[in-house]
């Protein structure tokens, strides 16, 4: 009798998991359909504001967003549509906490109505070349994330 009180406990947690498990909070569900560009923000940290706006100002000058759509199927193809109306189709995938599209893992934030992708994020060797144009000052991060909202 001691077993089943024990085992009682264990079988109702394991039907929670599974349960919560189906969930449809599970990004491989929450992402599916088709999500329009929305706005960009550069996540830029340095040891000087100064050189913070420097750089972000050099990064909007050039920076144009292409994308105008990502629509997510659930046999893990994304079809990406671009603003001169041309498409490609990907793969992706969740893997290891990160959105990977055609093999290239990015972070991301995810919601009902609100995609974020951080499409570029600098290494420890760019930041150190972007940091040669500079006397001290330590460059902790350069990011692109590109948002977008579910239509």
């Amino acid at each position: 009798m001691k077993t089943i009180k024990f085992l009682f406990p264990v079988l109702l947690l394991s039907l929670t998991i599974g349960f919560n498990s189906c969930s449809s909070e599970d990004p491989e569900d929450l992402i599916l359909g088709t999500w329009e560009y929305d706005s960009y923000s550069l996540d830029i940290r340095t040891s000087n504001p100064a050189v913070t706006a420097e750089i972000k100002e050099a990064y909007e000058s050039f920076l144009d967003i292409e994308v105008v759509s990502f629509t997510f199927n659930a046999d893990g193809k994304v079809i990406i549509k671009y603003e001169d109306g041309d498409t490609d189709t990907e793969p992706y995938k969740f893997e290891n906490g990160k959105l990977v599209i055609d093999g290239e893992p990015a972070n991301y934030t995810l919601d009902k109505n609100k995609l974020s992708i951080e499409i570029i994020n600098l290494d420890a060797e760019e930041l150190a070349e972007i940091e040669e144009d500079f006397t001290d000052v330590t460059i902790q991060k350069v990011a692109l994330i590109v948002n977008f909202k579910k239509k």
